[in-house]
């Protein structure tokens, strides 16, 4: 199966303690992630409500099938994020995102949406799978900039969807 839930964890609570609790979480959150990314050559790893997930699929179908879901608050290591995958992430509330391979664009629009960002790799863009241009997703939003807008969040998700 692409998505298969692995284990629990507990989330952390409020206010100020709890929010440095709760980053420091965060960081070691996304070291573990990291960590089974690695060793389970998965595609994504991610936790969110309480649940570890991981996906084989290529793309952003897992963080379409995650936003559809109703899934919030993600914390994830991906192997590759553009702009497209990070302004899904953004729309999911990620709390933080991994990635082997990200663009500034992407990190740009995960701190400007409040995650905290670890990153292998920075690239200028990300090339579609035959090499030969730019991704379609990153087509798909190359205009936007704020994905917490409504009519922004309504396109980026049908953009995503028409070129899949």
């Amino acid at each position: 199966p692409a998505f298969r839930a692995v284990g629990r964890f507990a989330t952390a609570g409020r206010g100020r303690a709890a929010l440095r609790r709760e980053k420091m979480s965060v960081s070691g959150e996304l070291t573990e992630l990291k960590r089974l990314l690695s060793l389970g050559g998965h595609t994504l790893v991610w936790r969110v409500g309480g649940a570890t997930g991981t996906s084989d699929e290529r793309g952003i179908a897992p963080l379409i099938k995650l936003y559809d879901g109703g899934a919030r608050g993600v914390i994830a290591a991906d192997r590759i994020v553009g702009k497209a995958a990070a302004m899904i992430y953004v729309l999911l509330g990620a709390k933080g995102v991994y990635a082997d391979v990200m663009t500034a664009e992407a990190e740009a629009a995960l701190l400007s949406g409040g995650a905290e960002v670890c990153r292998g790799t920075v690239v200028g863009a990300i090339r579609n799978r035959a090499g030969t241009g730019l991704c379609p997703m990153e087509e798909a939003v190359a205009g936007l900039t704020d994905p917490a807008t409504h009519c922004q969040r309504k396109f980026i998700i049908k953009q995503c969807l028409m070129k899949r």
